[in-house]
């Protein structure tokens, strides 16, 4: 989930992210933003237990009266209720990638610093740059999160803003999965229209998972469905509402009319992200 409270929600009122508003149908919801004591209030009700909380990161530097969250404000907010979230953030913009004009070293340096503060997961969503994952920029990333444990979330599928969706062609991961062979990625957003192919790599690597981020269980294509069924796809799938994008009652109602066994329907919802964020655990020393 995205944290969107009412001192954030200004992006969603800024050029394709508008669009996004109105793509999911929750604009007011959206662009108003709820504090955090009422979407816990939420969460709860449709029975949700914990969540990974991220931080979209694009920024606007011609109109500074938009507010975008950053990694640091949900590192604060994660801190503040540890029992209900794991932290997630990304630089989604070359500015901040580039280390905002310091370089991509700097950049580095402030994932680094993040990580050290408890972020473990670091989202990258390629359309904001118009480059692929596998472009050289982001390598430096990898091998911080290789080296750190920090699982990388990337995003896959057409996107819904009119962004470049050739960016987000799931075959470029086969490329960042070589190169990085202990690099643990979760490919978000269900990667619509591509399913198939994620479904090939996530058998090639043991390391790729999927997450159906902002996409509905109810449009999940039947050969994905499949998958997660199957004996070798039943570890593979992470749920996830991507709220506000979509609503968690209606996230999760979805979900569970799956037709999954028990053991799938667990690994979906619950069990498979568990696994992941043990799996990557840094030590308790905190090094590399």
């Amino acid at each position: 989930m995205n944290l969107n409270t009412p001192e954030f929600a200004g992006v969603f009122t800024v050029d394709i992210y508008d669009e996004v508003s109105s793509f999911f149908s929750r604009a007011e919801q959206m662009q108003a933003g709820t504090p955090l004591p009422e979407m816990i209030k939420e969460m709860r009700a449709a029975g949700i237990e914990r969540a990974v909380l991220t931080a979209y990161g694009v920024e606007y530097p011609e109109l500074p009266e938009v507010r975008c969250v950053q990694g640091e404000d949900v590192v604060k907010a994660v801190t503040e209720r540890p029992d209900l979230f794991t932290a997630s953030a990304g630089f989604n913009s070359p500015r901040a990638i580039g280390g905002h004009g310091d370089g991509i070293t700097a950049g580095v340096r402030r994932l680094k610093a993040l990580i050290d503060q408890g972020l473990r997961v670091f989202r990258l969503v390629p359309f904001n740059f118009d480059r692929p994952p596998a472009d050289a920029c982001f390598y430096p990333y990898y091998s911080l999160c290789e080296q750190t444990g920090t699982i990388v979330s990337i995003n896959v599928g057409v996107p819904g803003p009119k962004g470049a969706a050739w960016t987000q062609d799931p075959l470029h991961l086969d490329r960042v999965l070589r190169d990085f062979p202990n690099l643990t990625v979760i490919a978000s957003h269900g990667g619509h229209p591509w399913e198939e192919m994620l479904v090939r790599l996530m058998m090639k690597y043991e390391n790729l998972y999927l997450m159906t981020t902002a996409y509905s269980a109810r449009y999940l294509k039947p050969e994905l469905v499949s998958f997660m069924r199957s004996r070798r796809g039943r570890t593979k799938v992470m749920f996830a509402s991507g709220w506000p994008l979509l609503a968690f009652d209606r996230a999760v109602g979805d979900a569970l009319r799956l037709d999954l066994p028990d053991e799938a329907m667990d690994g979906y919802l619950y069990a498979n992200l568990e696994r992941v964020l043990k799996k990557t655990a840094r030590p308790p020393d905190g090094g590399l």
